[in-house]
């Protein structure tokens, strides 16, 4: 019974302790296989077992090579050189565009200033003083004849005061040319005037003369009917 009894009291207590291991092994903290990886990975990276290139940004963190940064230089150099060559080729554009400017505003203001020089077209007249008919009463008096040049809208008077020839004229009215007055062959006496044939009646400071007119002041001794131009 004693050797019975004893076999029992071991195999109860072994089965105790077996349970108190089992219970152990039970209540022991599960680490997640997550981060035993990640303190792998860690202790890996420390020992450089793990390329830094395959970590997140290992290809950022990469400090660049002597080489790029060379050629990125020297592309900033390229640059700024074509920049400074285009200003330039701006500049020299600019600058030949304003002398053509100039060049074209001068030529303009030449052309002005000839066409203030050359005078406006001027018209030529022939002229004529026919002072015959006194002569014929014992009376001498001036002759001329010649082509006058005058500024455009010149009048009869203007040709008479253009060739030369002293006149006597008040008011536009002529009294004497030469040494030769109204009056000295008579009473109905003088001078008159005419244009292409043709006695204008309105006097000769107010005839407006055209180029190739020809004028001519005539003496009279009797209102212009001695000479074919009747006054009156």
């Amino acid at each position: 019974m004693k050797s019975r009894f004893g076999v029992f009291i071991v195999c109860f207590l072994s089965i105790l302790l077996f349970s108190g291991c089992s219970k152990e092994k039970i209540a022991a903290p599960q680490v997640p296989s997550d981060v035993v990886s990640s303190q792998a990975s860690s202790e890996e990276l420390q020992q450089g077992s793990i390329p830094s290139e395959l970590m997140p940004g290992g290809l950022l963190s990469e400090e660049p090579s002597s080489d790029k940064v060379g050629a990125s230089s020297q592309e900033t150099q390229d640059n700024e050189s074509t920049v400074s060559a285009q200003k330039g080729q701006a500049t020299s554009q600019n600058e030949g565009a304003a002398k053509v400017g100039n060049s074209e505003s001068g030529a303009g203001e030449a052309q002005t200033q000839e066409n203030h020089d050359v005078p406006a077209q001027q018209i030529t007249v022939s002229f004529t003083i026919d002072s015959s008919a006194a002569a014929a009463k014992g009376k001498s008096g001036p002759a001329f004849s010649s082509s006058v040049t005058l500024s455009p809208g010149a009048t009869a008077l203007d040709a008479l005061m253009a060739s030369g020839v002293s006149a006597d004229v008040s008011g536009g009215y002529v009294a004497g040319i030469g040494n030769l007055y109204e009056k000295d062959c008579g009473s109905m006496s003088g001078w008159l005037y005419a244009v292409n044939g043709h006695a204008p009646n309105v006097g000769c400071g107010s005839y407006a003369l055209n180029n190739g007119d020809s004028v001519r002041f005539i003496y009279t001794c009797n209102m212009g009917k001695d000479v074919g131009y009747g006054i009156g």
